[in-house]
């Protein structure tokens, strides 16, 4: 079973490549530059990329398979795409904003991937995670200039998981 990993190069498309590998699966690489991939061995590589769906019927062929990430912008026309090249599992990387309702929440995005996947056909997971733990590293200066982190809610409380986390979870439902 081929898997099709779009954002193959992002922060957790590019371990989910990795992860699929360890465990055997064949893998399938969207990326719109190949020569800065630095991919492993025995990954196919395809040009392509979600933002030009003209790009993705070559990459979806043969593939049973896809590891989603997240533009609304063209979704739509990726399910119609996956679900012509009979594409039976979509993982999508999604958020726990989705049914946020501040109107410039990243969860209204999100929403439209997870409605336009849901409506395609497929098997799916959405995986929703918090914040991502390298996040944190935007309070770096912050911690070395001042010795604090500051917050617009400061008694907010997150639960930040690693990518390599994500990336697990999503090897393991593909």
């Amino acid at each position: 079973m081929t898997v099709l990993v779009t954002g193959a190069t992002g922060n957790v498309g590019r371990l989910v490549v990795d992860e699929l590998v360890a465990r055997g699966v064949p893998v399938r690489a969207l990326t719109v530059d190949p020569e800065r991939a630095a991919l492993p061995d025995g990954v196919e590589v395809v040009v392509g990329s979600l933002a030009r769906p003209s790009t993705l019927p070559a990459a979806l062929d043969g593939v049973e398979a896809v590891y989603l990430a997240p533009y609304a912008r063209t979704v739509s026309r990726f399910c119609e795409l996956a679900a012509r090249a009979g594409i039976r599992r979509v993982v999508a990387l999604s958020g726990s904003s989705v049914g946020d309702t501040h109107p410039a929440s990243s969860g209204h995005g999100f929403a439209a991937v997870e409605d336009a996947v849901r409506g395609g056909g497929f098997d799916w997971t959405f995986l929703r995670p918090g914040a991502f733990m390298t996040n944190s590293l935007g309070w770096a200066s912050c911690v070395r200039e001042r010795g604090e982190v500051r917050s617009v809610y400061p008694r907010a409380t997150q639960t930040p998981i690693d990518l390599g986390d994500i990336a697990a979870v999503a090897a393991q439902v593909l």
